[in-house]
């Protein structure tokens, strides 16, 4: 059922329930419209109809449609703009009339119904969409934007919506897919980018890439490199990030200018996947991917800093702090993937190789002063490091989905999957350290010390599931028989062998000497063990397409069994052999409200509890005292803590054409029983001591809300978004400042919380403004030793602007206000001014020259300020600065093949 204006413009569409009713709301008023119904195999029906402020209700009576019979000499077929195909929406591309280089993005903006919010997120009547694919098949890294931003609109014959289940027995728990289902002979298809700018203070940028695809096969080829804080981490952030896009206003990927220090980098990778089978759904697969990529960066930061140490109501230790980093780091990844799936039964093989080699130096340089004496001690250290990394990892599992083959009593599901981490680390490390203390030359210390550390660590888990076999243990009872009963059952087991070499400088002969006490080695051993039985009720009340109301109860009682054992023939007073086990019960409920055409509301109660384990480091670590002001002890005395947690979680989602509205909240409150609590020992010269012990008394609430709203008015669209977020811990402790000679108990009470409102409004492909507010706030309040309180907050405050004056032509323009303020230094304040103006050129607009200015008013300031119940911590670090920069982007594109002329 649709509705158009006189001028053949989609307004309006909806589909009929099973009783042919059908309501179509929001239509203009006083403007002549024409309904149009159709179905396939009967003749289409049309009447035109006019609403008024008096008539604002419009009953188009009941509709007869006749059957289709005989014969046309002549047929032409009109594809409907949208229509229902069995369970999947379609559009119908060639219905939308758009710019000759319009991408899929441009074509979903003027889809009735869909909304593309400023953030990416893809709605289609309220649902979110979690996958886009394109012939069925994830698109190259499965980015949405590199689909979307890159595939032209003139390719594409359908845009499809539907619901991909993965499990029948819960139809909620599914993802929303769109495909593009591309017309004959554009099945393949080759796009990139070669770009290069350069600018002021040396400034660079370079990105290219190339992408080809048919259906079998898609390869890409990215490499990038630059200075300007523009992170390429992995393939995906590449490709994602430079993108064709189409003649919508354009979100610029902007510099980080929050970045600490100087910053280069050089990456690049491959990606290939070949499909062995044409078809790829949601019910047939059989793919083989390969992922390298490569990452080469360097970074030079510079930090002052003052940390206040409260050691007093009214008086704290500062220490003031100059560290100097210069760091080289080199990544290489190598994974592999092939996944067959069959009727909905599939298995993986999976491998992946992990080299990472890192180098650095750094240069700190301490002065602490204390109240009443004044330099109290003054101490530097100098590093150089070089450590390199290998990591495989494996990884396969099969999955059997019984549910659709139940004829008979049976095992309906099993799952089983593998995987194993194999890890080696060596390091190499020279450090020179020495601290003086005001207390006399007999409390000063210096180090020249050298580390050869190597460890291997091997990393195993089984996972098995079994069930649902309710039916076939209680076949013959009606109430049983109705529930689902799933074993499962996890196994962890980690093998760890430490070899550490700690060599002195001797004075009296100039060479390096073992260090007896800080060298070890020793192997440690983790078993963790899980198995439980869940358990699960469903009920559902429904009234065919009205509404469908169900309820879903389930148990999970569970036990862990927990070994860990360590032996160090060096050190025996480290050996440990224990184990745990314990009893970790979950629980839930959930409720689904799903009125057809208007809403879906869910809600959820859920009970947790787990413990973890304290870890090698924790438990093994020795204090090396060339730290010199954070040093770190070990407490082989720490047992496992134990965590309860109860969480509620609600979700709203409209089910509308035009005005998208969906909001949710979660919130989680926890105790945690034998807490891995924070112990700190401040020295009277400031040296702090750090260790951890288990304490009753953590607490924590979480509470995150969010909010969204879209609406659209003719060629105008408007977007609000809110997120909230809130954080509340009661963190128990140890404080202890040597002058006073105890230590007691302390409680911290922190608060965190995060806001943000956004509002975006766009008009056509014209012109587009974004508002953004952030807010964070951070107080903490000790309670014991002394009772201080710390305020942190910080505001951002952003307006983007984008505008095609002319076409081909955009100017795009941010400006961000950023305040920084605290309970015990100065408000700071600075302003960032971004602007970019691009011109595209050439036919198909393959050509773009970009001038940018950054930092436009040379204000970006590096500001570090936080803290904790004990200390503040403020100081500067040095950040990316205004520079300018011409840019010349050109975009290869050739989609579809000729047909070969008979």
């Amino acid at each position: 059922v649709s509705v158009y204006n006189l001028e053949n413009k989609l307004i309006a569409y909806s589909l009929t329930n099973s009783y042919g009713e059908f309501i179509i709301k929001g239509l203009p008023i006083n403007i002549p419209l024409e309904l149009r119904i159709s179905f396939v195999g009967y003749k289409a029906f049309s009447k035109r109809f006019e609403a008024s402020l008096q008539k604002k209700a419009v009953d188009a009576g009941q509709v007869i449609l006749e059957k289709s019979s005989g014969l046309l000499e002549d047929v032409i077929v009109t594809p409907p703009p949208v229509r229902m195909n069995h369970d999947t929406l379609e559009f119908s591309a060639q219905a939308f009339t758009l710019d000759k280089n319009a991408v899929a993005e441009d074509l979903l903006r003027k889809l009735p119904g869909v909304i593309v919010w400023g953030d990416g997120t893809i709605t289609v009547n309220g649902r979110q969409i979690n996958k886009l694919l394109v012939d069925g098949k994830p698109f190259l890294t499965g980015e949405n934007k590199v689909a979307s931003q890159n595939i032209p609109k003139s390719a594409i014959d359908k845009v499809q919506v539907y619901q991909e289940f993965v499990d029948p027995n819960n139809p909620y728990d599914s993802i929303t897919s769109i495909n593009f289902k591309l017309r004959k002979n554009m099945h393949n298809g080759l796009f990139g980018v070669v770009s290069a700018g350069i600018g002021t203070n040396e400034s660079y940028q370079a990105v290219a890439n190339l992408n080809v695809f048919n259906p079998r096969n898609q390869f890409s080829l990215v490499g990038q490199s630059n200075n300007i804080n523009k992170l390429g981490d992995d393939l995906n952030t590449i490709l994602r990030n430079n993108t064709f896009k189409g003649k919508g206003v354009k979100v610029e990927y902007q510099p980080d200018f929050n970045l600490p220090g100087v910053n280069k980098q050089s990456s690049g990778g491959i990606l290939y996947t070949h499909d062995f089978i044409p078809d790829f759904n949601q019910d047939k697969q059989d793919r083989l991917s390969i992922n390298s990529f490569i990452n080469q960066s360097s970074n030079n930061t510079l930090k002052q800093t003052t940390i206040l140490n409260f050691i007093g109501n009214d008086s704290a230790l500062k220490q003031q702090i100059n560290n100097s980093l210069l760091t080289d780091n080199t990544e290489f990844t190598l994974s592999s993937r092939y996944n067959k799936l069959k009727n909905y039964n599939s298995h993986f093989i999976e491998g992946d190789y992990n080299y990472l080699k890192q180098s650095g130096q750094q240069f700190l340089n301490n002065k602490t002063l204390v109240p009443g004496i004044g330099l109290a001690s003054f101490g530097n250290r100098f590093d150089s490091s070089a450590s390199s990394t290998n990591k495989i990892s494996f990884k396969a599992g099969i999955d059997h989905q019984g549910f659709f083959k139940q004829s008979k009593p049976k095992l309906t599901r099993w799952n089983l999957s593998y995987s194993l981490n194999a890890e080696r680390g060596d390091t190499n490390k020279a450090a020179i350290a020495a601290i003086i203390e005001s207390a006399g030359p007999g409390f000063n210390q210096n180090f020249n010390r050298k580390y050869n550390n190597n460890s291997n660590t091997i990393d195993q888990r089984l996972s098995f599931v079994l069930g649902d076999f309710g039916k076939v243990l209680f076949k013959k009872s009606r109430g049983f028989s109705n529930l689902n009963f799933q074993f499962e059952n996890e196994l962890y087991f980690r093998i760890q062998t430490v070899d550490n070499l700690i060599t002195d400088i001797d004075s009296a002969t100039s060479k390096y000497v073992k260090n007896s006490f800080l060298s070890t080695s020793g192997n440690y051993n983790e078993l963790n063990e899980s198995p439980g039985l869940r358990i699960s009720r469903d009920f559902m009340h429904l009234l065919a397409n009205r509404y469908q109301k169900d309820w879903r109860l389930e148990l999970f009682p569970k036990m862990q069994f927990s070994m860990q054992r360590y032996l160090s023939p060096a050190h025996p007073f480290q050996n440990i052999n224990r184990a745990f086990h314990d009893f970790v019960p979950n629980a839930s409920v959930s409720y689904t409200n799903f009125q057809y055409g208007e809403f879906i509301d869910r809600y959820e109660l859920s009970f947790s509890s787990a413990y973890t384990l304290p870890t090698r480091e924790q438990l093994f670590n020795l204090p090396d005292s060339s730290n010199l002001y954070f040093i770190l002890v070990e407490n082989p005395n720490l047992t496992p803590s134990k965590n309860y947690e109860l969480s509620f979680h609600f979700k709203h989602n409209t089910v509308s054409r035009k005005n998208a509205f969906y909001y949710g909240t979660t919130a989680s409150a926890g105790i945690t029983k034998n807490y891995l609590a924070d112990s700190i020992i401040i020295g009277k010269t400031g040296r702090n001591i750090y260790y951890n012990t288990n304490l009753n008394g953590h607490k924590y609430f979480n509470l995150n809300a969010y909010f969204n709203k879209a609406l659209v008015v003719g060629d105008n669209q408007f977007q609000l978004n809110l997120q909230a977020n809130a954080f509340l811990f009661r963190n128990p402790g140890y404080f202890l400042y040597q002058q006073t000679g105890y230590a007691p108990a302390t409680v911290s009470h922190i608060f965190m919380q995060s806001d943000s409102i956004s509002l975006n409004y766009t008009y056509k492909d014209f012109f587009a403004i974004n508002f953004l507010q952030y807010f964070s706030f951070y107080n903490s309040r000790q309670e014991g030793f002394i009772n201080t309180k710390f305020n942190n907050s910080v505001s951002v405050s952003n307006i983007g602007i984008s505008v095609n004056p002319a076409n081909r032509l955009n100017f795009n323009s941010n400006v961000s206000f950023n305040s920084t303020m605290s309970s015990s230094f100065a408000t700071i304040k600075s302003t960032i001014l971004n602007a970019s103006l691009s011109y595209r050129f050439l036919g198909g607009e393959n050509l773009e020259l970009k001038i940018s200015g950054l930092d436009l008013l040379n204000q970006n300031t590096g500001i570090i300020n936080y803290g904790n119940s004990y200390s503040y911590t403020h100081g500067t670090v040095n950040l990316l600065h205004q520079y300018f920069m011409a840019t010349l982007s050109f975009y290869p594109r050739k989609f579809g093949k000729k047909e070969s002329k008979k």
